[in-house]
């Protein structure tokens, strides 16, 4: 290879090398330039809609419910709701998402409980193709906690609960995105007194009852039994007396009277699974709907 070959060819590797330089240079400064503070204030903004508030909403006595939810359809399409949670529909572009109003023009002062007395306009809302729809909201929502499955493009799975001094509600129910026609999969409630404390079930066409029953001491239910009633009120299942000793001593530890006598505890799969996990005083059971029995976990 000549010199001026060498020479030539080393001259090109430069001038590649400086050019790539001034080109990342370019990027890196156009980068900043945009980002700084002075060139986004030239760059035209799109202006906010306000959020829709609680106050500019009709009391429901005052109004038709067709009126009240025009008025918050209308609101989500123009982005005026504050969007709690957003639940894909699988194997489509659909959602169903769960927006309500706020209760000043700031999305920090909005509230996402849909009791009631935390938010009266919470609503599910469906998003597809062809646009958007309120699916259902108000009292039909109250307690709304998720939607827990889709069973087709058209059907959800829905949780709620809500509870009044010793009383707890605790339903799933299936929801139709295209009417908002609710109907009711598996309901389970329980009440509770220094006595005697319930969990009634019922879904799948039966119904059955958990009873603790003991004596009240403290003005607290203290356990001494525990069995299952169908809905003739004929015990067909009672726990073994190894399991109301743990129950006993949980209680007993409970100096803080934290524990509840019976509590459900919802997961995703005890609609399919036909299965409730129950906790007596914290410890753990399984209640099969099927076997009507109950097993410790």
């Amino acid at each position: 290879m000549t010199k001026t070959t060498q020479y030539l060819k080393t001259q090109k590797a430069l001038l590649m090398i400086i050019g790539i330089i001034i080109i990342t240079i370019g990027v890196i400064g156009y980068r900043l330039y945009t980002h700084s503070p002075v060139h986004e204030d030239l760059i035209p903004k799109q202006p906010q809609q306000p959020i829709l508030t609680m106050a500019e909403l009709p009391a429901f006595a005052s109004t038709s419910t067709e009126a009240i939810r025009q008025m918050l359809d209308e609101a989500f399409v123009q982005g005026r709701l504050i969007t709690a949670a957003t639940y894909p529909i699988p194997n489509t572009s659909n959602a169903l998402v769960l927006a309500a109003p706020g209760f000043a023009n700031s999305s920090k002062d909005a509230t996402f409980g849909c009791d009631l007395q935390d938010n009266p306009y919470c609503g599910l809302y469906l998003k597809n193709s062809t646009g958007t729809h309120l699916v259902i909201f108000g009292s039909k929502l109250a307690g709304f906690i998720k939607v827990e499955r889709f069973i087709d493009a058209d059907h959800a799975q829905i949780l709620t609960s809500w509870t009044l001094f010793n009383f707890t509600s605790t339903d799933r129910k299936q929801l139709n995105l295209q009417t908002g026609e609710l109907i009711p999969l598996l309901i389970t409630e329980t009440d509770q007194d220094d006595r005697s404390a319930t969990l009634n079930v019922s879904g799948y066409g039966d119904v059955l009852t958990v009873r603790m029953i003991g004596t009240s001491i403290g003005s607290r239910l203290t356990p001494d039994d525990v069995d299952i009633q169908d809905q003739t009120k004929r015990t067909i299942f009672k726990l073994s007396d190894k399991d109301v000793v743990s129950i006993q001593q949980k209680f007993e530890n409970d100096a803080d009277r934290k524990l509840r006598p019976i509590q459900v505890i919802p997961t995703d799969d005890d609609v399919v699974g036909k299965t409730l996990r129950v906790e007596l005083y914290g410890v753990p059971f399984k209640l099969d709907l099927q076997k009507k029995t109950m097993v410790s976990i």
